[in-house]
């Protein structure tokens, strides 16, 4: 029975891949996580940020690309919809208030009718194969900077 069903899923098109698997949403472009859907829109907008947890500890971890291939921590975009706006892996800047801790540098794709639209983040942690709802949400504007390697903005 449970062959059957996979095999209905997989005919009609269905597929039981999340975001944060490479391949649906994001691939390795020159070196970085990018958020296949980029392209798809208009304008982007740029969100530099690092994820703390209450003691204002970092709950991302540092990996490499290795290659075409990347196993570590993401940050996921959303719209309001739930479809995947911007993706991206973890980096250390050397300097700045988080020099040499994970921050997540972001394009975050959209049109002008998307400016002012509140848009949710996830953390998907490698190390406990698990999505985080981030309190936060980003506030989506063509052309926009939040955030700055040096004074990233501070999710949680």
């Amino acid at each position: 029975m449970k062959k059957f069903i996979l095999n209905a899923f997989l005919l009609l098109g269905l597929s039981f891949a999340d975001w944060y698997d490479q391949g649906d949403g994001w691939v390795i472009t020159g070196g970085n996580v990018a958020s296949s859907t980029l392209g798809s829109y208009e304008g982007s907008m740029s969100l530099t940020a690092v994820v703390l947890d209450a003691d204002g500890n970092n709950l991302a971890e540092l990996s490499n690309i290795s290659g075409n291939s990347y196993t570590g921590d993401l940050l996921g975009v959303f719209d309001l919809t739930g479809g995947l706006r911007g993706v991206v892996h973890t980096t250390a800047p050397p300097f700045g208030t988080y020099a040499g801790q994970p921050q997540f540098l972001c394009l975050i794709g959209g049109i002008a009718d998307d400016n002012g639209s509140a848009f949710t983040l996830k953390l998907y942690d490698a190390s406990s194969d698990s999505v985080i709802d981030i309190n936060e949400t980003v506030t989506f504007s063509v052309n926009d900077i939040q955030g700055s390697a040096p004074a990233p903005i501070v999710l949680t």
